[in-house]
């Protein structure tokens, strides 16, 4: 059996511009998601806002963990 690939990641990274998927439900499947905002839902949770890079008329939507929120953060600003 192969070693496990570690998921720890490396903070001196610089921040680049996440690819996020998110699934369309008009295409019923995940897509890449373009034109990303973050925004906050009204429970308090993350969430980003795109549209699919496939059909730029089709709006999606991802809830995020605290972390993925940071993230994109940082790569927004």
């Amino acid at each position: 059996m192969p070693p496990r690939k570690s998921r720890a990641k490396n903070a001196d990274v610089p921040a680049e511009m996440p690819v996020l998927t998110a699934y369309c439900t008009k295409l019923r499947k995940k897509v890449e998601m373009d034109q990303i905002e973050l925004v906050t839902m009204k429970n308090g949770r993350p969430a980003a806002k795109g549209v699919a890079k496939e059909d730029p008329s089709l709006a999606v939507f991802r809830i995020l963990s605290k972390a993925e929120a940071e993230q994109l953060a940082k790569a927004l600003s």
